[in-house]
């Protein structure tokens, strides 16, 4: 299917919009998203926004995310922006991932023009997941600025997991460094 949906992505497309729901299709519907990004950006998304609302739609959407930052971050931004709910905040979690895998420093510009709730929050917490893939110390000073909160703690728990995979001890230490409260709490 992986070969399918880079020749010819309508007609895997198509296969899955026949597919009973469930959580098979929605994998196999943001599979198809990723793989049709990475030619066709364009055709994937417009092919992704015509699904029904869900979670096929979430997913095929968050899945076109690195592609789409890539190629349109402010194209990306507004439409996520469009949103609303739990589409609104994976998506965005998504796009601050592949923005700050890249450019940390431009994603932490774009945060800071998002309007403030959930969308925002997700994005931070994004930010922190993509650089602590590359940059952990960076990403837990990034985490250890934000407000105390559930943003804070979502983007610390996204930090901590992911550097524990490097750096058990380090990721520990950082997380053993936060004030008492719920992100020392959630972190630990």
């Amino acid at each position: 299917s992986w070969q399918l949906a880079q020749s010819d992505p309508q007609a895997v497309a198509e296969v899955a919009a026949r597919m009973p729901p469930s959580q098979s299709r929605d994998l196999f519907i943001s599979n198809i998203a990723t793989t049709w990004s990475q030619n066709d950006v364009n055709g994937a998304l417009a092919w992704a926004s015509q699904l029904p609302e869900g979670n096929a739609r979430n997913g095929a959407l968050s899945s076109l995310a690195p592609e789409w930052a890539a190629a349109d971050p402010e194209g990306a931004l507004k439409y996520a922006q469009s949103l609303t709910g739990d589409g609104q905040s994976r998506l965005l979690s998504s796009l601050g991932r592949s923005l700050a895998a890249n450019d940390p420093a431009s994603a932490q510009d774009y945060a800071s023009r998002l309007p403030e709730g959930d969308g925002r929050n997700a994005f931070l917490s994004g930010i922190a997941s993509g650089m602590a893939q590359s940059a952990p110390e960076d990403a837990a000073k990034f985490v250890s600025n934000l407000p105390a909160g559930q943003t804070q703690d979502r983007a610390a728990l996204s930090v901590i997991s992911t550097w524990s995979q490097s750096d058990p001890k380090a990721a520990a230490q950082w997380a053993s460094e936060f004030p008492e409260g719920s992100t020392r709490d959630n972190a630990i």
